[in-house]
């Protein structure tokens, strides 16, 4: 029990939670009044990682089709742009 609370209190880097950010980055995203998901996808466009790590927060449930086509392809793209970032640091293809 005591390790969980440990876990659950230590400090993680924004990396750990999927966002690739250095240290003391602003991050500015125009915001619509009332629009959240269309805050979270410039976010997402403008730092992968960063908008799809908040979805769960801001909307736990059922997304419509359109959304749901946005963030499949936004998570295919970091993927192949994850895939790519290992292959070059291992050399294997």
């Amino acid at each position: 029990m005591l390790q969980n609370i440990v876990v659950a209190g230590a400090a993680r880097s924004p990396a750990a939670q999927g966002i690739d950010l250095e240290e003391k980055t602003v991050i500015e995203v125009e915001a619509e009044h009332g629009k959240v998901m269309k805050t979270l996808q410039a976010l997402e466009e403008g730092y992968p990682g960063a908008g799809s790590a908040l979805l769960p927060l801001f909307f736990p449930g059922e997304l419509w089709p359109e959304e749901r086509t946005f963030w499949s392809t936004k998570r295919s793209e970091l993927e192949e742009k994850k895939h790519k970032r290992v292959a070059g640091k291992t050399g294997i293809p």
